[in-house]
C-alpha cells in the first residue's frame, strides 16, 4: 500500500484562505477562480474525510481539524519553499558589510535571519551609526 501524500497545491490554497480570510480573496491571491479554490478545499476535505471549515453567514471559519491542518500546512509549505530555493539557488559565498543608520537597525533582525536562510555561506557584518559616520567609513575604506 502506498503511503498517503498531501498535495501541496491544496495546502497552499488552505493557507491562502486562512491568510486572506475568504475564498474570494484567496482566489485573487492565487490567480484562480473562486470555484477552483472552493473545489480544492472540498477535495482536501474529501481526501481526509473531515470537515475543515464551517460557514458562518458569508464568513468561513476553520474547524478544530482545519486549524490543526493549517499549522501542519504552514510548516510543510515552508519546508517545501526552503528546499525549492536551496535547489534553485547558486551557492553564494563571501562577506558582506552593511551600514545602517541607528534608527533602522532595530527593525531588521527578521530580514537578517531571512538573508541567512537564503545565503548561509555569506558572512554578514552590520555596522550601525549616524548617516554621516557611515559615509565617513565608506570614504575611509
Amino acid at each position: 500500500m502506498r503511503a498517503p501524500t498531501f498535495d501541496l497545491t491544496l495546502l497552499r490554497t488552505l493557507v491562502a484562505i486562512a491568510d486572506t480570510g475568504s475564498v474570494t480573496a484567496a482566489a485573487k491571491r492565487l490567480a484562480y477562480t473562486q470555484s477552483t479554490v472552493s473545489m480544492q478545499l472540498q477535495r482536501l476535505e474529501a481526501q481526509l474525510a473531515v470537515s475543515l471549515h464551517e460557514r458562518d453567514g458569508r464568513r468561513l471559519r476553520f474547524t478544530a481539524e482545519g486549524e490543526r491542518l493549517l499549522a501542519h500546512s504552514r510548516r510543510l509549505l515552508a519546508l517545501n519553499d526552503e528546499a525549492w530555493s536551496d535547489m534553485q539557488a547558486r551557492q553564494i559565498t563571501g562577506d558582506l558589510t552593511l551600514g545602517i543608520p541607528e534608527d533602522y537597525a532595530s527593525l531588521l533582525p527578521s530580514v537578517f535571519a531571512y538573508f541567512h536562510q537564503l545565503y548561509p555561506a555569506v558572512g554578514l557584518t552590520v555596522k550601525c551609526g549616524t548617516s554621516a559616520h557611515l559615509v565617513e567609513q565608506v570614504k575611509a575604506s
